[in-house]
């Protein structure tokens, strides 16, 4: 499943940080484009921001299955989390 992130690397960042998407209805480009508190954090860290499977711009399944608990459950969060860094 295909896994919408981006990658903020200033100059000499201060540290690292994994941030996650907010998830159902939350707005995916708000964050990025209009928020000071992001733009603040993207001048100062190492960023991977990313789309949770089934969210934002991360793909989804068509239609909904019985395992689909277990393919958008936190174990899988877990693992795309870890193959992205």
């Amino acid at each position: 499943m295909e896994i919408y992130y981006q990658r903020s690397t200033p100059d000499k960042p201060k540290g690292r940080m994994v941030v996650f998407h907010g998830g159902p209805g939350f707005p995916a480009r708000e964050l990025p484009r209009r928020s000071p508190l992001w733009k603040k954090l993207r001048s100062n860290f190492d960023i991977l921001y990313f789309h949770q499977r089934g969210t934002g711009l991360s793909g989804k399944l068509e239609q909904p299955a019985p395992e689909a608990a277990d393919i958008y459950g936190m174990d899988q969060t877990v693992e795309d989390t870890k193959w992205l860094i």
